[in-house]
């Protein structure tokens, strides 16, 4: 795994204690972690952060986006964010995922949070940057 100064993730998702279990995995990985608690509450993270570099989001949550198009939106705005999406409810189709996303069904361990994270770290543009320096 490279070593990168300061990695910031985003956490989104409307139940508490499964927000909760990802922060802290993401915490005791050395990550800074911002959170929200739906799509909406998300963007505004985003929009308020330049250094986010990855986004994990849940599928369902109430309001009128939820994660996909959340995680939609985020690769539009921000090619260089890596995109993991999760969900206990449904598994999305692939071509739902944005380009360079990653499906982690729940329930998920640390271990394959890590895992996945890692692979995004890989093949992101911002993670063949950082394998450059």
């Amino acid at each position: 795994m490279n070593s990168r100064e300061k990695r910031v993730a985003l956490v989104v998702d409307d139940e508490v204690f499964a927000r909760l279990f990802a922060l802290q995995i993401l915490l005791d990985e050395g990550f800074t972690v911002l959170e929200a608690a739906d799509a909406a509450e998300g963007l505004e993270v985003l929009d308020r952060n330049d250094d986010i570099s990855l986004l994990f989001t849940d599928i369902s949550m109430p309001g009128e986006l939820d994660g996909i198009s959340l995680a939609q939106r985020v690769r539009a705005k921000h090619p260089g964010i890596g995109l993991l999406i999760t969900s206990g409810r449904v598994e999305p189709p692939a071509e739902e995922i944005p380009p360079g996303g990653r499906f982690l069904p729940k329930p998920y361990t640390a271990h394959a949070l890590m895992s996945m994270i890692r692979e995004l770290e890989r093949f992101s543009p911002s993670g063949a940057d950082q394998a450059k320096k």
